[in-house]
């Protein structure tokens, strides 16, 4: 480090904080390295602001001077001017992931911030619409209904797509009855929804449909009865999961959004076979747990021996245990 940075003696104030160190080098590298950390923290928190504020700073990242100009913007803008409902929707949602998915919450940190938020925003949607189906407070009539209004939801939201993959490049607002969904959702749920509206603009439909067709399933109580059914209803509820992410990671990670499913279908395949494969080491783990709590099994019938009698074991019983002390 001697010398690094030569001062010439008669400029030099001969003060030394430590051997070698004189204090025009101390000063030098202590303003240098000043000015870094602060360029850092300036680049961060305009990015932040334009991940967040979606809306209002719609251009992507780029070496134009449509992107800079919005980098500088987001930099002199203060937080406080900016909507507070989008920064209060996205901390209801990760409050309950917080409380719902540690292994999320957990896993999640490897992303950047802009991959890390939109995730956390379609995994929440993807968790209400669960939790609603497996709330033993609701009867099954009264699931069908709101199963039909997140629908609902979802044709306003996508309305306007010319394909299940169509995806936009900037955001728009989406014209939805907000009033309609206020009376009938839950706080947490009003949030999830206003926070997805903000991003959808860049996600394709047929993946939440499929994930909401895959709910129907277990509304309908209909059985797995082989397993091609096994791999439908994974495709649905896990796949679908699978198919977001990468649209997510492509949009927030700066790549470009034309015809991604013509370039990147190999991709978008390949997620939705990982997600499969987890589905089904999940209804593996959660056999007695399935059982136990909702009376349900995805077990495909074609796998039981009995099938009337271990159905009824399963689902009406709630007794998977016993199938298993059956063999001992």
């Amino acid at each position: 480090m001697t010398n690094i940075l030569y001062t010439k003696k008669p400029s030099s104030l001969n003060v030394f904080v430590a051997e070698d160190l004189p204090l025009e080098e101390l000063l030098y590298f202590f303003i240098t390295n000043m000015i870094i950390v602060l360029a850092v923290l300036s680049y961060d928190k305009a990015r932040g602001m334009m991940e967040t504020f979606t809306m209002e700073f719609p251009e992507r990242f780029g070496f134009n001077l449509k992107f800079v100009s919005q980098l500088f913007c987001a930099f002199i803008t203060p937080e406080y001017s900016m909507p507070s409902i989008v920064v209060k929707d996205i901390t209801k949602l990760m409050r309950l992931v917080n409380s719902a998915s540690k292994i999320f919450r957990f896993s999640s940190i490897v992303f950047q911030s802009g991959i890390r938020m939109d995730l956390l925003i379609s995994y929440t949607f993807a968790r209400i619409t669960d939790d609603m189906i497996d709330d033993k407070s609701l009867h099954i009539e009264e699931k069908k209904p709101k199963l039909k209004l997140f629908i609902q939801f979802l044709d306003e939201l996508f309305a306007g797509r010319k394909s299940d993959y169509d995806v936009k490049k900037k955001p728009y607002i989406p014209k939805i009855n907000w009033p309609l969904y206020q009376s009938q959702f839950t706080d947490v749920q009003m949030s999830c929804c206003r926070a997805f509206s903000r991003i959808a603009f860049y996600l394709p439909r047929k993946p939440f449909y499929e994930l909401l067709e895959g709910y129907k399933w277990d509304v309908e109580r209909r059985l797995i009865r082989n397993e091609k059914d096994l791999m439908e209803y994974c495709n649905y509820v896990a796949g679908s999961s699978g198919a977001i992410s990468i649209f997510t990671f492509m949009y927030r990670s700066d790549n470009g959004m034309n015809d991604i499913v013509e370039k990147y279908d190999n991709i978008v395949e390949k997620s939705q076979q990982l997600a499969r494969d987890l589905q089904l080491v999940n209804i593996a783990r959660d056999i007695i747990y399935d059982s136990v709590t909702v009376g349900r099994t995805y077990i495909p019938t074609s796998f039981l021996d009995d099938e009337e009698t271990e159905l009824k074991v399963l689902c009406d019983k709630k007794d998977a245990r016993s199938l298993g002390m059956d063999l001992e």
